[in-house]
């Protein structure tokens, strides 16, 4: 049995991944993020990296020179009313910005991470008892690159009934690595957030990834969602 070409260079390409120093390299971008920028470096800074990923600077939020970090810019708020909320109180809205990779129902308790590569909700969430609670319902998964705004909220208008940190890896979730790692979601640390709303239990689970792998949450006393974010 012969291997192809793209075979073998996918396979080189996880054993990389896989051996890479990805906690330690993750560690190193969340501490130069969040050294102080003198003022007047901020708004080229923010500039530059704009043009690099194409981000919309007429929907930030504040002047760039208010930014004192990148990781502030990077997590910033948008201007009110940048992201109109689709009425209706049967609809779901997407919690984030990002390119939908995958949408469909859990069938079997299996979900589809790419290229009939599948996971499971079990895995997925750290609990098999509540992972079967989702048979039938609908996934979806979101990729945010690093133009987006990379604030979080919640889908579903409901009250946070329960959070879990899931500690894992910090494997990169690009489209290349989500085809070359399988079970990547199961494998990446995340924090998951269980909503209770009118139609039942809504999961929002947070991957972290290499590079970003700061997640923050804010809920009220009351269990409502303020909002969370990924930062780098």
């Amino acid at each position: 049995m012969h291997l192809s070409w793209e075979a073998l260079s996918g396979r080189l390409v996880r054993d990389l991944i896989r051996l890479a120093p990805k906690r330690s390299f993750s560690s190193m971008v969340g501490w130069v993020s969040r050294r102080r920028l003198p003022r007047g470096t901020r708004a080229p800074l923010y500039r530059a990296y704009a043009r690099r990923f194409g981000v919309d600077l007429e929907e930030v939020g504040r002047e760039l020179d208010e930014y004192a970090t990148l990781d502030a810019f990077f997590t910033r708020q948008l201007k009110e009313g940048a992201r109109p909320i689709a009425p209706g109180r049967d609809v779901a809205v997407s919690p984030v910005d990002g390119e939908v990779l995958e949408l469909g129902a859990i069938d079997g308790g299996c979900v589809l991470q790419a290229k009939g590569c599948e996971y499971t909700v079990a895995a997925l969430l750290g609990d098999a008892a509540r992972a079967a609670r989702y048979e039938g319902g609908t996934y979806v998964t979101l990729y945010l690159c690093p133009a987006d705004y990379h604030r979080i909220h919640a889908p579903v208008a409901g009250t946070v009934t329960a959070c879990c940190h899931v500690p894992g890896a910090l494997f990169p979730v690009n489209a290349r690595a989500v085809c070359d790692v399988p079970g990547l979601y199961t494998l990446n640390e995340r924090l998951v957030t269980y909503l209770e709303g009118e139609h039942g239990e809504a999961a929002v689970v947070k991957v972290a990834a290499c590079g970003v792998g700061h997640i923050t949450a804010s809920y009220d006393e009351g269990g409502r969602w303020l909002d969370g974010g990924h930062s780098v």
